[in-house]
């Protein structure tokens, strides 16, 4: 059995963590209905950075989210030695923060302008949803192609992701 044959069980960890934040993400249709500006700007701003925060200090303190423990897989340092550092824990989720970073301040200032929750995606939004595909396909595609199965943010992270079987925490 190999340490690093992980996609499906990656896949649906991802699958696990989603279904666990469901109920924040739906934070955004209770709070888009009210008046009150800063409820909507701390509303977004918590729904928009909670799964983040969730990921870095999960892989940061153990190695697993919740989907990833379920699923037997653990992301650690590339040496296979230990886990990962709270900097790798940020730069393994970096490019899709900033994404979202960019894609915060547009919909907080978009709040500020309407003075409501705005309907519909700018075009700059629309575009932020084209570039995380986009980056999304091609950690697939670096995934399935190095022997280690490394995603481009592991590769920026210096991290692995190995079935739980093979971590020895030395």
């Amino acid at each position: 059995m190999n340490r690093y044959n992980t996609f499906w069980r990656r896949f649906f960890s991802g699958l696990i963590d989603g279904i666990i934040f469901v109920p924040i993400g739906l934070l955004d249709y209770l709070i888009i209905d009210s008046e009150n500006v800063s409820i909507l700007i701390l509303g977004v701003a918590f729904s928009y950075s909670s799964f983040y925060v969730y990921t870095i200090y999960f892989h940061w303190s153990s190695g697993q989210t919740l989907g990833k423990n379920w699923m037997d897989v653990r992301v650690v340092d590339k040496s296979e030695t230990r886990l990962l550092t709270f900097r790798q824990s940020i730069m393994r989720d970096s490019i899709y923060i900033i994404l979202e970073l960019i894609g915060l301040i547009i919909l907080i200032s978009r709040i500020l302008e309407l003075g409501r929750y705005p309907l519909g995606e700018s075009a700059i939004e629309n575009y932020l949803d084209w570039l995380a595909t986009l980056w999304f396909l091609l950690e697939i595609a670096t995934m399935l192609t190095n022997k280690r199965r490394r995603a481009i943010h592991d590769f920026l992270a210096g991290s692995v992701v190995i079935r739980e079987e093979f971590w020895k925490k030395v």
